[in-house]
């Protein structure tokens, strides 16, 4: 008989628990949508009484809610309204806790952007291994090229195709073409990267009458070689992405995974 007692007060409270957390999950959507609506209203860009009202609102959510989308909303809001410092510091803690938030990627790449272009790089590369490389996926951040030159990521930028990824010995051989055909002329140079960082760059320097592309000078093939290590990781990991950059900005082209390919697939 105890026991039976014991058990109903064990279902009550548990009862009082779920309908708690419940009460607290829909207050949080409450909230996130007032903020959201409040953020709407504050203008473009955002400001004034309005915007702090919808910073509060979101910050309310999201201390109710494990889910983070109330915090990539006061993040995003931050960033619209030019504070891309704390827009950054809110999404550092967000990616640590969800690395799989794309978002959240997405968001910390931009924000980055104008104070810390390694970690807006480091960002984008987090992206393109969700993304599990899908051509243009990089986000809206920035990338340094060797040579100094500073490129703002704009997917479909330019246009081109990674035909080998090779191992040479303790080198990789990468080839391909790219142009920017909105331009009609041939980027100015192909930049690798891996695991976040710009390992290797080079301009295209042959000719590719295989390839129909409608730019001034025949010129649009690349050949980049790269020290194995550079693309490698602790665990020997290998990771490469290719952007085709030119006029200040830089996209990422394709790797032909019909071929096989020493890494890009």
């Amino acid at each position: 008989m105890r026991a039976s007692i014991a058990v109903r007060a064990a279902l009550i409270v548990v009862a009082v628990a779920a309908v708690a957390w419940l009460g607290l999950g829909l207050r949080a959507i409450d909230l996130q949508a007032e903020g959201q609506e409040e953020g709407r209203a504050a203008g473009s860009p955002p400001q004034g009484p309005r915007l702090q009202r919808a910073l509060d609102l979101l910050r309310r959510a999201g201390e109710r809610n494990p889910d983070p989308r109330p915090q990539l909303d006061e993040a995003s809001l931050l960033l619209a309204a030019g504070d891309n410092r704390g827009a950054a510091r809110l999404l550092e803690g967000i990616v640590e806790r969800n690395a799989g938030s794309i978002r959240g990627w997405g968001l910390l790449a931009a924000a980055t952007a104008s104070f810390d272009e390694r970690r807006s790089l480091q960002a984008n590369g987090e992206l393109l291994k969700l993304y599990g490389r899908i051509p243009g996926q990089l986000a809206s951040g920035v990338v340094r090229s060797t040579s100094g030159r500073r490129y703002r990521v704009v997917p479909g930028h330019a246009r081109g195709v990674v035909d080998h990824v090779l191992r040479r010995g303790d080198r990789i051989l990468l080839t391909g073409w790219a142009g920017l055909t909105g331009a009609k002329r041939p980027v100015q140079e192909v930049l690798i990267v891996a695991h976040g960082r710009v390992v290797g760059a080079a301009p295209p320097t042959e000719a590719r009458p295989d390839v129909r592309l409608d730019v001034r000078g025949a010129r649009i093939g690349f050949r980049v070689t790269v020290p194995e290590w550079a693309l490698g990781d602790r665990a020997g990991e290998l990771d490469v992405h290719v952007l085709g950059a030119g006029l200040g900005a830089a996209s990422q082209l394709p790797v032909n995974c019909r071929r096989r390919q020493a890494a890009g697939c």
